[in-house]
């Protein structure tokens, strides 16, 4: 349904890509000492899933850590 592409650009970050139903969104994941930072470029046309992307990243978000 979605195509994912990673890097990691040290450590503690990495960037990554994801493209589904003709969209591509740029993310930025940080581990912090007691965080987790995503962040994630909505574009202006996709504002109406704006709270379901958000619903998505915090469940899988998890198995990030693992």
């Amino acid at each position: 349904m979605a195509t994912v592409s990673t890097a990691f650009t040290d450590d503690d970050h990495m960037v990554m890509t994801v493209s589904a139903m003709g969209y591509t969104l740029d993310c930025g994941v940080e581990l912090a000492e007691k965080e987790l930072v995503v962040e994630v470029d909505i574009p202006a046309s996709l504002g109406f899933a704006k709270r379901m992307i958000e619903g998505v990243i915090r469940e899988k978000s998890g198995k990030l850590l693992t």
